[in-house]
């Protein structure tokens, strides 16, 4: 049952306790009718009984969709008010008297009660945060906020039963949840460039004439003597190029001692990092 705007809740509440609570006999027979009225072969008795009994049973369940939506008050972020919530709950209310089957013998309020509780939910998480999230993703996040703290990678998986890469997948959605603004500064001390004027404009166009290819030229240059002083291309030409130390030192300029250090910096390095890796697969 909808209304118009979160000030009318009072006046729904209203209207809503002039409706009696059903008796188990009630349900049994209004649930009857209402799956009556969804077979193919219903007459159109049938087809009105059944809509006259899906209204009855609505309204006579609002109170449970109330009650359920203010559970539910803390959860949402101001995207979505009380009245709002009413509304979510009403749809999945609806669509608890559409599948109730009475021959199960369960109570409709128990059975409802799910499908009011998983219509709010749903929109609260499709609106919680600016970026939309999965509803799978949203319900993972939940559970891996109640995780306790100091948890290591395996044991997060094991408890929320998913794979290494659902996890990364999981901590992309947490950071995607979290918008940040284009006016923040990227420097610690927040003097930094704002992230808006670090982003490309890709509607401005690009004069390559106007470039100074002078100075690119330069930096081109220095990258690739900085490239060459590396102390990992070092090793490479000393170790597998087989060149000597004093070659090498005469070609990029520095001294014969000054390549040996760095030849033995990086084989150090590369030590490390086997030892690592053996460590790692042993």
């Amino acid at each position: 049952m909808p209304f118009l705007d979160n000030g009318n809740i009072d006046q729904f509440k209203n209207e809503m306790g002039r409706t009696p609570l059903l008796t188990a006999a009630e349900e049994i027979t209004l649930g009857t009718a209402v799956k009556l009225s969804q077979s193919p072969k219903a007459t159109r008795s049938q087809i009105r009984a059944g809509k006259r009994a899906k209204d009855r049973m609505i309204k006579a369940n609002l109170r449970l969709v109330v009650n359920v939506s203010r559970k539910y008050m803390h959860r949402q972020l101001g995207q979505l008010e009380w009245g709002d919530l009413i509304q979510e709950g009403c749809i999945g209310l609806n669509r608890a008297v559409e599948k109730f089957d009475p021959e199960l013998g369960y109570k409709f309020s128990t059975y409802a009660y799910w499908w009011i509780r998983q219509s709010i939910s749903r929109a609260i998480d499709q609106t919680g945060s600016t970026i939309r999230v999965p509803v799978s993703l949203n319900q993972l996040i939940t559970k891996l906020n109640h995780l306790p703290r100091g948890l290591t990678d395996l044991e997060i998986c094991d408890q929320l039963q998913i794979s290494d890469e659902q996890l990364k997948n999981l901590r992309h959605a947490l950071v995607a949840k979290r918008p940040t603004s284009l006016d923040m500064r990227l420097g610690g001390d927040g003097d930094g460039s704002t992230l808006s004027e670090m982003l490309c404009d890709e509607q401005s166009t690009l004069h390559i004439d106007k470039f100074q290819w002078e100075t690119v030229r330069d930096s081109l240059q220095l990258h690739t003597k900085l490239a060459q002083n590396n102390d990992q291309e070092l090793l490479r030409r000393n170790v597998i190029g087989e060149e000597s130390l004093q070659s090498i030192a005469n070609e990029i300029g520095i001294s014969r001692e000054r390549v040996r250090q760095k030849v033995e910096r990086a084989k150090k390095q590369l030590a490390a990092k086997l030892i690592e890796h053996r460590q790692l697969v042993a």
